[in-house]
């Protein structure tokens, strides 16, 4: 089959060898022009076997290899010399490949090799941040999209990278390989964690990096455990537990006290509750004085640190003092 010699071309056949022979002293048989379908930002290439044919590419809405002017900076030369075509869409359309022998050339027999490299592009969905309790499960979705900004079928692996506390980036996994555009991962977050996710350029894939997206846990802090009555003149302990584990003998933890004055409660300041040990997290505990007899509520609170949103207790625990 002979080939066909100008615009629209026959559909280029990706990623397979064609036989071509071309007579650059002919004009009706010195084209073999191929057409291919790109979105914005696809990469379309083409070289050949031997090195003996030369290539243009021409827009969408050419009419002519003869009269239209090609794209120039598409032309190039690959790693041996040879002419070759790389380049990426600038918009959306038919692109026609044109292989042609150079002229006086006479009959020239080689083989062409057209690619299609999709443009792919990881949008974050949703906010850059999110603030969730302790070792809840959250993570980061993308949709995968083309260059025009649709949802994008294209089944490629998407790696899931993560920093945890502003630590190096690790690859955690290679998410499975399927039609749907949105691609995400939870994971239970104890600590501060950003996610990104990566399209790994290769031959086949151009390469593509989400937004980053950071989740950042609060505390697990217990309501304060304090003594149902306690002295105006004497110091009582209170104290709870704190999730994760905080350095021992710092003050990871604030106990605000609150007194009842005329129906209402009335802020009494707060205590600093020093860390311990305890199984695998910590207990909290402070040694506490009321001044005043009447009824008094105390709550917790661990303010924000590198790893943590500050966090108040879910309750309080009431006190009578005598």
């Amino acid at each position: 089959m002979a080939a066909v010699d100008e615009i629209p071309g026959e559909w280029a056949q990706l990623y397979e060898w064609a036989p071509v022979t071309l007579d650059g002293a002919d004009p009706l048989t010195n084209d073999a022009v191929y057409s291919v379908l790109l979105v914005k930002g696809d990469k379309v290439q083409a070289f050949s076997e031997a090195g003996r044919v030369d290539f243009k590419l021409f827009a969408p809405g050419s009419g002519s290899v003869d009269t239209d002017a090609d794209i120039a900076t598409a032309r190039g030369t690959d790693n041996e010399g040879f002419p070759d075509i790389d380049y990426s869409a600038t918009q959306t359309g038919e692109y026609y490949v044109d292989a042609y022998a150079p002229e006086a050339s006479g009959v020239t027999t080689d083989s062409i090799y057209i690619s299609w490299v999709p443009f792919t592009a990881l949008t974050r969905n949703g906010a850059a941040a999110q603030a969730v309790s302790y070792a809840q499960r959250a993570g980061i979705s993308c949709t995968l999209r083309d260059g025009d900004g649709a949802a994008f079928d294209l089944k490629v692996p998407v790696q899931l990278w993560r920093s945890v506390a502003g630590g190096a980036w690790d690859l955690v996994t290679t998410l499975a390989e399927t039609e749907n555009p949105v691609k995400s991962y939870t994971a239970p977050i104890t600590t501060r964690t950003a996610f990104k996710m990566v399209v790994a350029e290769d031959e086949f894939t151009q390469g593509s990096t989400s937004a980053i997206k950071t989740v950042i846990p609060g505390t697990s802090l217990q309501t304060p455990i304090a003594p149902a009555k306690m002295s105006h003149s004497k110091y009582s302990t209170i104290f709870g537990t704190l999730k994760p584990r905080h350095t021992a003998r710092t003050t990871p933890v604030r106990i605000y006290k609150w007194r009842l004055v005329s129906g209402k409660w009335k802020s009494a300041g707060y205590s600093n509750a020093k860390a311990s040990n305890y199984l695998s997290f910590t207990k909290y505990a402070s040694s506490v004085r009321l001044p005043y007899a009447g009824k008094w509520r105390v709550r917790a609170y661990s303010p924000a640190d590198s790893g943590h949103a500050a966090t108040w207790s879910s309750g309080y625990d009431y006190v009578t003092v005598k």
